[in-house]
Order: structure tokens, then C-alpha cells, then sequence
């Protein structure tokens, strides 16, 4: 799941959001919760480069009041008080921050922004071959060390067969095209 942090409040009323980057999850969940409670962000302070946390830096010096990121990198900075978690953008709750709700929770009902991997090959590829494969994935996300390691990096596995997987990624395709879409946002 992401995570919305936010920095300790300071004089300004101006809400300046950290972005890693212009074209990721963690601006798009953003955006749409954004547009759900009826305010653009402020300042958009986009961040490229190596993975140093700039934007996480922006947010603890206050030159931004939020950020979505993903929760493994953040959940230090929580537990330590250095930021605040708002909400975690997937509908449950984070088995590292269970005392965190979600964003739908706290009062956008059905908000729902989440970063997922999964194994896709080619059409070609023949019937046997690929449903050993979906069973040896399952197989290995049902082990309790590859639970545990997932967990530990802020990620909640969700097996799945070949045939929920396609429908997922369906479901997937249409929920994005249509946050694009109310968005307006344009292919650059």
C-alpha cells in the first residue's frame, strides 16, 4: 500500500504536495484525492534522480505539507514521529500501521490508489507451461519467509489465479482510464 504523510504544521495555510517525479502512482493518488475533496494541490515540487527521498526531505523541511510514497520507506519516519501518516491509500489497513486508517476510512469512501506486481508472459506461451507457472507463484506466496520478507517492505501479497488476475487487471485498466479521463490530463 502508499501512504499520505504529512510534515508537523507550520505558519503557512499554502499546501504544497512533494512529488517523486511527474508520472507515478504516488502523483496520482495526489491528484485523486485531490479532486475528491475539492481542492488542487498548491505547489507541486517534483523530485527526479536516484531514490534519496528528496521528496520525504521537502516534507521534514516543510517546503511541502504532504506526499504519497510508498509505506516500506515510510514507515520509520512514522513510527518515529518525524512525520504524521494521514492514511494508507489501499481499502485495509496496514499490518505495520494498523493504527493508521485508510483514506477511505477517514472520509473518501472507495478511495483506493495502490502500487501492484505481477507476472504476465506471452499469448503464445502453452497452457501447461503457465499453469505450472501460476502454481509454483502461489506456491512461493504462500511460504511464511516470503510473507514475512514482502511484509516487511510495506508489501500485502494478494494471490491470485491466472483467470482473477486477468479480471483484475481489466478492472485495473478501466478505473485508471477513467481517473485519466476526469483528470484531463493529455499525453505529453
Amino acid at each position: 500500500p502508499s501512504l499520505a504523510t504529512a510534515a508537523p504544521p507550520s505558519s503557512e495555510s499554502r499546501m504544497g504536495i512533494a512529488l517523486w517525479g511527474g508520472r507515478t502512482t504516488a502523483t496520482a493518488a495526489g491528484s485523486i484525492a485531490g479532486a475528491q475533496v475539492g481542492y488542487r494541490m498548491g505547489s507541486r515540487l517534483f523530485f527526479d534522480g536516484l531514490r534519496t527521498s528528496p521528496d520525504f526531505q521537502q516534507l521534514t523541511r516543510q517546503r511541502a505539507q504532504q506526499m504519497f510514497d510508498n509505506l516500506g520507506g515510510q514507515v520509520a519516519a512514522v513510527k518515529s514521529g518525524r512525520v504524521r501518516a494521514l492514511g494508507i491509500t489501499t481499502l485495509k489497513r496496514s499490518a505495520q500501521l494498523p493504527e493508521v486508517p485508510t483514506i477511505a476510512e477517514s472520509g473518501l469512501p472507495g478511495f483506493e490508489v495502490m502500487v501492484w506486481y505481477g507476472m504476465c508472459a506471452p499469448a503464445a506461451v502453452p497452457e501447461p507451461v503457465l499453469a505450472k507457472l501460476n502454481a509454483d507463484v502461489l506456491k512461493a506466496l504462500a511460504t511464511s519467509d516470503l510473507q514475512q520478507r514482502l511484509t516487511e517492505q510495506g508489501v500485502d501479497a494478494a494471490p491470485m489465479t491466472r483467470q482473477a488476475f486477468t479480471g483484475f487487471i481489466k478492472s485495473e485498466t478501466a478505473k485508471w482510464a477513467k481517473a485519466v479521463k476526469d483528470s484531463g490530463a493529455t499525453a505529453e
